[in-house]
């Protein structure tokens, strides 16, 4: 399964309503607080929708106080949870219809990923590659 599947099967409500009970739909939009300003401005498109100009994702976000935004469920988990691209996979994982096994294969890879070094291990600069290889296995276990 690949990383786009897992978003497009990411119940977006569903998340939004364990994230924020106190969310609200607006029209087509879920509306919520924005964990960058403070204010109850920011909007989540919770399905897909086509316009005449452009494909709107479903997770696609906008605070319209403060300006942050994004396009689709990866990034709008990993914004409103302040977590690493693994983590929000995991997140994604955990809301979506995904075939069994997908979450603990995530878990599996994220555990292997957070592993401190040994006493013995020295870190070295760029040890921050080691982690950003590390999401990629994390990324790659989705698939």
């Amino acid at each position: 399964m690949s990383l786009r599947t897992l978003e497009n099967r990411f119940d977006v409500e569903a998340y939004l309503r364990r994230y924020d009970p106190r969310a609200r739909k607006e029209g087509d939009e879920v509306l919520l607080s924005c964990p960058n300003c403070g204010k109850r401005k920011l909007y989540v498109s919770p399905r897909e929708k086509r316009t005449v100009d452009e494909l709107k994702r479903a997770g696609t976000w906008c605070c319209f106080f403060c300006g942050e935004g994004g396009r689709g469920a990866l990034s709008l988990v990993k914004y409103l949870e302040e977590c690493s691209l693994t983590e929000a996979a995991l997140i994604l994982a955990e809301f979506t219809t995904a075939p069994s096994g997908t979450l603990e294969r995530v878990r599996k890879a994220l555990e292997a990923v957070e592993e401190e070094p040994t006493e013995d291990e020295e870190v070295l600069p760029g040890d921050g590659l080691r982690a950003r290889i590390g999401e990629a296995a994390v990324l790659a276990a989705v698939l």
